[in-house]
């Protein structure tokens, strides 16, 4: 049963790196690049398990950071967004032991949202 959660963390990070993608406050001029999936690199655009496995599990590949991140990596103006980064490369550790848990995940984020908006404004 722990592995199965533990699948379902790895899958969170990826839905999370996507989001990190399409999150147009972080690209200048707040316009995203155009789409990506993960892995679009390093599989053909309709991966089977096949071409998925050597690179994921083999090779130990994870998604590219997005460039934003790599750019301001150290900034304490986006700190919050490193952070964000730390928290999806801790959950899709190759050993599913080594992941984070769904709940020590959660935690993170609602302390990372409660520094990020102490008083708990609405987004416009």
């Amino acid at each position: 049963m722990t592995s199965l959660l533990q699948t379902d963390v790895y899958a969170c990070a990826l839905v999370l790196w996507e989001l990190l993608w399409r999150c147009k406050d972080i690209w200048p001029p707040n316009e995203p690049p155009v789409y990506r999936v993960a892995f679009d690199n390093m599989v053909p655009r309709d991966p089977r398990l096949g071409h998925m496995y050597p690179v994921v599990v083999r090779d130990r590949r994870r998604p590219d950071t997005p460039a934003a991140i790599q750019k301001h990596r150290g900034s304490s103006n986006l700190s919050g967004l490193a952070e964000l980064w730390s928290f999806i490369t801790d959950m899709w550790e190759h050993e599913p032991e080594g992941r984070t848990t769904a709940a020590c995940t959660a935690d993170r984020l609602r302390r990372l949202r409660q520094t990020l908006n102490p008083a708990g404004v609405a987004d416009p």
